[in-house]
């Protein structure tokens, strides 16, 4: 099983299509992201996040081009659109629509998490890249929050009131061509990638809103989510959640379940018939992570001890041991021997 966050098909898609719209051959590029070419979109496949990331830095590089995010938004052709976005543009509202992308992209696309927070009279946007370390992501987190701008843009028939844009990457560009785009401040090195706007936008209708179609599209997100009942990759959607919440809390049965729509109940119940108990798959998903950051990225153990939620090395170690047979230090070092 793979803990390494994916991205859903459709992306690699999006940027075979951009590539050839340019004149520009996407199979040497893909190769060298070890990208199969062409790509199809088989909801059955996934790619991971840290391959689609060093896609968009590699075609920024060969085509001098440092706006790859807005240029492949601007050339997106909205008939090849995917359930996540159909199912937005379905909703009554703008808020109705963010809080199914909210809800649902995060078990399509498990390496982005969407967020809406609604203040007294602002709301923030929020996009969270859950990616391996080392890997760079400048635009494919543009491309994201544009992407979903330019959606809310088209779908509402009018510009979203944005008052300031933030990236938590750090900028090297002109940021002229992206404050055009939002029509506000862009601003770099900041916390966490938003964008802010006016709340009253949140109650703004779609120009496609069909109560019957979005009703249509949450029921079949919905059975596509209980597929995982029927296979092993149940419990890896509850793994991933399980590190997706480490990040930022520490996770328990009742936020991750909260997290995935269920209640305890249901979790317990859909974990006991596959022989699992919470805190196995817990502490399976922790597993399966730690070895994924000691063969794949250069992370110290005392930082993936602390992205796994461990408050010490020590404790880190101990578990590493009982799980694997070995220390995390000689796992790594007989890793790198192979």
């Amino acid at each position: 099983m793979s803990f390494e966050p994916t991205l859903s098909p459709r992306f690699a898609v999006y940027i075979q299509n951009y590539l050839l719209s340019i004149n520009v051959d996407p199979e040497t590029l893909f190769s060298s992201c070890d990208i199969r070419y062409p790509f199809s979109n088989n909801q059955n496949m996934t790619l991971p996040v840290s391959k689609f990331a060093n896609l968009l830095e590699k075609t920024a590089r060969q085509i001098n081009n440092p706006y790859v995010g807005l240029h492949l938004v601007q050339r997106y052709r909205y008939e090849a659109a995917g359930i996540m976005t159909l199912t937005v543009l379905a909703a009554p509202n703008v808020e109705e629509g963010i809080k199914a992308l909210c809800h649902y992209d995060q078990y399509i696309d498990p390496a982005i998490e969407v967020s809406l927070d609604i203040g007294p009279k602002a709301s923030a946007l929020k996009i969270n890249l859950i990616n391996p370390k080392n890997v760079v992501t400048v635009q494919l987190t543009e491309l994201l929050l544009i992407m979903i701008v330019d959606i809310l843009n088209k779908g509402t028939g009018q510009r979203m009131p944005v008052t300031e844009v933030w990236f938590s990457h750090s900028g090297n560009k002109k940021v002229a061509p992206l404050e055009d785009f939002f029509g506000a401040r862009v601003n770099y090195d900041q916390i966490g990638s938003q964008v802010f706007f006016d709340n009253s936008f949140l109650k703004k209708s779609f120009i496609t809103s069909n109560d019957l179609l979005f009703d249509i599209l949450k029921n079949s997100l919905e059975n596509y989510l209980n597929t995982y009942e029927k296979d092993s990759s149940f419990l890896g959607m509850v793994c991933r959640e399980i590190i997706r919440q480490t990040t930022d809390v520490t996770p328990n049965i009742r936020k991750v379940s909260l997290s995935m729509g269920m209640s305890e109940r249901t979790l317990r119940r859909r974990l006991a018939d596959k022989g699992i108990r919470f805190q196995e798959a817990k502490n399976m998903a922790r597993e399966k992570r730690a070895q994924y950051h000691l063969a794949h990225s250069n992370m110290s153990l005392t930082e993936i001890a602390f992205e796994l939620g461990f408050s010490e090395l020590s404790g880190f170690s101990r578990a590493f041991r009982h799980w694997v047979g070995e220390t995390p230090q000689a796992y790594r070092k007989r890793l790198k021997k192979m």
